[in-house]
């Protein structure tokens, strides 16, 4: 089945978001100002993908709780190389 609406945590300028909402609705969650404005700019430009929210958050000091995150139905984590423990701990509680 497909997931109908999925997380993107770490988004970054939202390599995988864009390619993702091809098929799916995405909220991109990154806490670097010029990166989301990048996937937004690249979000205007694309064409037949479904709808893409943005959020600017510190992942590291505020990660999405496990309530959060079971609104979605698919998620991609793809943390920095220092790790993300916390977040960590809400996907898996979710």
């Amino acid at each position: 089945a497909r997931a109908k609406k999925v997380a993107d945590l770490f988004a970054g300028c939202g390599s995988f978001a864009l390619r993702l909402a091809a098929k799916s609705e995405v909220h991109a969650v990154e806490g670097d100002g010029p990166a989301l404005a990048a996937l937004d700019r690249a979000f205007r430009f694309a064409s037949g993908l479904k709808r893409v929210t943005a959020e600017r958050r510190d992942l590291f000091r505020r990660p999405l709780t496990f309530k959060e995150l079971n609104a979605f139905d698919g998620l991609v984590f793809d943390p920095p190389r220092a790790g993300a423990e916390d977040q960590s701990k809400q996907i898996a509680r979710s």
